[in-house]
């Protein structure tokens, strides 16, 4: 039965895969494999707690199959349990050192739990396995400027770059780089580049806007928050950020309004209490 899961998932049908595995589980309940193609399934289509609830039986079965720890750790990230997903991803490594795409997942959960300096070897791991992986120069990158070593930063993210040229997100995100060590034209350039390969790119336009600002084109600054704005007005950075070019061209009350949308944006909703539950009446008799 788990074979005829795996059968039926390979030709689209999903549910027909879903009652397979099922199937398979009460006829074998001790088969580990079956288990992680449930959890690979389920996590498929966005069943995270139902999936690591497969993994963790998977692994339970069969503690030392590398690739169940790799699927519970990436499912644990998901649902933001960071520290559990870092340690799974740990044991996979520990069983199988050569797979590129868990060291990437590792470096990532150490980045997202803030732990920059440990995700630098996960990175370099992940690059040595496969030097082509566009994310792993990216991510890097970004270790490098988070834990300020920005000349390894713009090196990395400029080999991004050259692995594909049309990747926005490195085009801006070096130049952020090139802003630190104070190349402000360079910078300019870099974010240009990425607005034409992705004219919707918001954040892109509010690091140009930080860039033409610091460049004392207010004018043109001020134009482009604008742009940043209209795509995304949630964001109280762009909004703050369009207040100071205000202030530094002399348009004050411009300037008060927009800090005053970012402070509004930054002040948490206040959560409504719940509604008091009415007494029950007193039974007459």
């Amino acid at each position: 039965m788990n074979n005829l899961g795996n059968a039926y998932l390979n030709l689209g049908l999903k549910q027909d895969a879903l009652v397979a595995y099922q199937e398979a589980i009460k006829y074998s309940p001790n088969f580990a494999d079956v288990y992680n193609n449930l959890g690979l399934l389920l996590s498929g289509a966005g069943h995270m707690p139902e999936a690591i609830t497969q993994y963790e039986q998977a692994v339970k079965l069969q503690p030392n199959t590398a690739s169940f720890h790799g699927n519970l750790g990436v499912a644990y990230g998901n649902v933001g349990r960071a520290a559990e997903s870092i340690a799974q991803l740990q044991l996979s490594l520990q069983l199988n050192p050569n797979a590129s795409d868990v060291w990437f997942y590792l470096a990532n959960a150490l980045a997202g739990a803030g732990k920059f300096t440990e995700a630098e070897v996960p990175n370099l791991n992940t690059l040595k396995l496969n030097p082509n992986n566009l994310g792993a120069e990216n991510n890097l990158a970004a270790v490098y400027f988070k834990i300020g070593r920005i000349p390894e930063a713009i090196s990395h993210y400029q080999t991004a770059i050259r692995l594909n040229p049309d990747y926005a997100e490195a085009h801006s995100n070096l130049g952020v780089a090139l802003a630190a060590e104070k190349l402000i034209s360079e910078a300019i350039s870099e974010y240009q580049k990425a607005i034409k390969l992705n004219p919707k790119y918001a954040d892109a336009y509010n690091n140009l806007g930080l860039a033409l600002t610091t460049a004392g084109n207010y004018n043109e600054s001020i134009a482009i928050f604008q742009k940043a704005i209209a795509m995304n007005d949630k964001n109280p950075d762009y909004h703050e950020n369009l207040a100071r070019a205000f202030k530094a061209f002399g348009k004050t009350a411009e300037a008060n309004k927009e800090d005053a949308i970012g402070a509004r944006l930054r002040t948490p909703t206040p959560v409504a209490a719940p509604a008091a539950t009415a007494k029950p009446a007193a039974v007459k008799h």
